[in-house]
């Protein structure tokens, strides 16, 4: 299948020279079943077979950093990128195929210099990133709380380390993520989506959103146009998603899908409507009150995407007093609030005192951690 479709670019030989040193970009950073949240075993075997018998790498390395090395395996999301490979089952994949695992906090760290990007000037990469002369990315193809989906342009936030990582993903995330296609370009994208997860991504708890029949694969040399038939595939214009308008308009990328060539099935044979992610906080789970001023999506993706996981764990079922989670510049509060409180991000430091207060813009896992001291203790 996935020589099939690679053939619509010429086959490997006619994009990869004998002998080049090649690295592959997945989404492995989750420590969750193969294929259900991250890129499909079967497709990074394929695809490290076909460049050992079509082109003849020197080395083929693959690349991922974990989306937080401080996470607890009990929502899925694992503690090390190590980790999250041999639980997706990308590390037997590669290891069977004879190429090299490569987790970006176990390889030197470069800062580079990108002129021509807006705000993320100097991203810091893994040396093999920076060494290899081609990159390909494999996305695997889902719907994402902060940027509607995520595809060859998101996976980009796996190329960087967790510090990186933590760094403008506020509403400036999607012109970071461009920043980083000028500064890692992939000479070659490869959407998995033999699965594929709609709903409350990137990492959702509900079985309802993973997709198992979807059987589709997308490749381009344009990572912009990739994710723009992507999206379309998904049921999505491709101006929906942040991303890919950034990109488009600032000439990274072909993102006009009448501007695009594609061979192979039609977007319309293959498109289903996905279900977008809900955001909604507030009224969403019983007693759980939210206190919302001038908060970015940074922190309100991830309060949900963390509080989607308890609830489907049963732990805010327990609860027998309110949690109060207060977010955002400003926010209005009571005179006096029931309950445990958990107070997020820096913008919020007026309120520190009226609860526990988890300092970072966006904190990321310390929002996952206050959330779980504050569920405890409304549940004794």
């Amino acid at each position: 299948m996935l020589a099939e479709c690679l053939s619509g670019l010429g086959g490997l030989k006619a994009l990869f020279p004998r002998d080049a040193k090649i690295a592959i970009k997945v989404n492995a950073g989750f420590a969750g079943s193969p294929a259900v949240h991250t890129t499909d075993p079967r497709v990074v075997e394929a695809l490290i077979v076909l460049l050992q018998n079509e082109v003849q790498p020197s080395r083929i390395v693959v690349v991922e950093s974990a989306a937080d090395h401080h996470m607890l395996k009990e929502i899925n999301f694992g503690n090390t990128t190590r980790e999250c490979f041999e639980c997706c089952g990308i590390a037997d994949a590669v290891r069977r195929a004879g190429a090299v695992l490569l987790p970006v906090e176990e390889d030197e760290l470069v800062t580079r210099s990108c002129p021509d990007a807006r705000i993320y000037t100097s991203p810091v990469l893994p040396h093999a990133l920076i060494e290899s002369d081609f990159v390909i990315y494999v996305p695997h193809m889902k719907t994402h709380a902060a940027c509607g989906v995520t595809l060859g342009i998101k996976l980009g936030q796996g190329s960087i380390p967790c510090f990186e990582q933590k760094k403008l993903h506020r509403e400036d995330l999607p012109q970071k993520l461009v920043d980083l296609v000028r500064a890692v370009r992939p000479h070659l994208t490869v959407i998995d989506g033999l699965w594929a997860q709609q709903g409350q991504g990137p990492t959702s708890p509900y079985p309802e959103d993973i997709i198992k029949d979807m059987n589709v694969l997308i490749a381009s040399q344009d990572v912009v146009a990739a994710d723009a038939v992507g999206s379309a595939v998904m049921g999505f214009d491709p101006f929906e998603v942040p991303t890919t308008w950034l990109a488009h308009s600032q000439g990274v990328g072909i993102g006009v899908l009448d501007d695009i060539e594609w061979r192979g099935a039609p977007i319309e044979a293959v498109r289903r409507d996905f279900r977008r992610p809900d955001l909604r906080l507030d009224g969403i789970y019983p007693n759980v009150h939210f206190f919302v001023g001038g908060a970015c999506s940074g922190c309100l993706s991830h309060l949900r995407i963390y509080l989607d996981q308890f609830a489907h764990a049963g732990l805010l079922a327990e609860l027998k007093r309110p949690v109060n989670i207060v977010v955002g510049f400003h926010a209005a509060l009571p005179g006096t609030l029931e309950g445990s409180t958990l107070i997020v991000g820096d913008c919020t430091g007026e309120h520190r005192d009226k609860g526990l207060f988890v300092s970072g813009c966006c904190p990321l896992a310390r929002i996952f951690q206050g959330l779980m001291r504050v569920i405890a203790e409304s549940a004794t």
